[in-house]
């Protein structure tokens, strides 16, 4: 079973994998440098929606409006993307990115969980989502997670055949034979009797 796009190396992943996937890990480091290009995104939104009110009702006003618009769809698709597969760096599910949610409203904390975020180290190895990103990837190369396991397989079962599920549930039903043993076909350990020697 060959690998998915999200669990490559990250050299080898495209654009559209690196910023926009929910699936797979992302080490401390990428995370870093994601995080801070969507602060530079958020302040460039900022900018264009302060230049927009400024000269609201103006043709200027309306083109920075637009652009913020713009922007800030894919900021916030890349912001939830990369919470997601650090916290799944951090073997935890894609709930845990509520915390960032609402420490986004709550000032101060938000400073704690980036240094959090920041800081924590990966779980070494492989784990639930995928192998460690910041280890050496030779050897596992065509590891695909249990999470992605199902999902394929699901899959599987939704496109198969009318045929080929008829063979399924076939053998699915096929009773299952065990060689019992009986007791001739047992060693006999009782001792036998060695002849006499003639005297």
């Amino acid at each position: 079973m060959s690998t998915t796009p999200e669990y490559m190396p990250w050299e080898e992943q495209s654009l559209k994998t690196k910023l926009f996937t929910f699936h797979g890990r992302l080490s401390r480091r990428h995370y870093i440098y994601l995080t801070i290009l969507t602060w530079v995104l958020a302040g460039a939104i900022s900018y264009l929606l302060h230049t927009a009110s400024a000269t609201l009702g103006t043709m200027t006003g309306g083109i920075c409006l637009i652009v913020a618009v713009i922007l800030a769809i894919p900021t916030t698709i890349i912001s939830l993307s990369i919470a997601v597969r650090r916290w799944h760096d951090l073997n935890k599910s894609w709930q845990y990115v509520l915390i960032n949610v609402c420490c986004a409203f709550a000032g101060v904390f938000s400073l704690f969980l980036y240094a959090y975020l920041f800081i924590a180290k990966g779980t070494p190895g492989k784990n639930l989502y995928g192998p460690n990103p910041a280890e050496p990837w030779e050897g596992q190369a065509e590891y695909v997670p249990p999470a992605v396991q199902r999902r394929l397989e699901e899959e599987r079962l939704k496109n198969e055949t009318e045929e080929e599920k008829a063979l399924r549930k076939a053998k699915s039903q096929e009773p299952a034979y065990t060689m019992e043993s009986s007791p001739h076909d047992q060693p006999d350990d009782t001792p036998t009797e060695q002849p006499k020697e003639k005297l």
